[in-house]
């Protein structure tokens, strides 16, 4: 709902109503909820590929190149895995 632009308008104006603020704060929940989707799937990546340099580099010192990336593929999605389950784990019992 928008405000009225001249000064005639106001007494046209209604407020709004408890049915059109309660759609507003779904549509602002909804987007607040995709926002923190995206957030999530956007660290998940940059924590896989922090995972996944610091296992690559280790992994290189010892084994041939293609092993090394490999191994380091699997290891940065195990450890990203089990990193999401700590995290959860941990919040869980901080909200207790």
């Amino acid at each position: 709902m928008e405000a009225p632009k001249y000064d005639e308008d106001i007494e046209n104006w209604q407020s709004p109503t408890r049915d059109y603020l309660a759609e507003e704060k779904v549509a602002d929940e909804t987007l607040t909820a995709e926002r923190y989707t995206e957030l999530t799937f956007f660290a998940n990546i940059a924590i896989f590929s922090i995972f996944m340099v610091i296992s690559c580099y280790i992994f290189a010192a010892i084994l041939p190149n293609f092993l090394a990336v490999l191994l380091a593929i699997a290891s940065s999605y195990y450890l990203l895995q089990v990193s999401k389950q700590a995290i959860k784990i941990l919040l869980s019992h901080i909200k207790k």
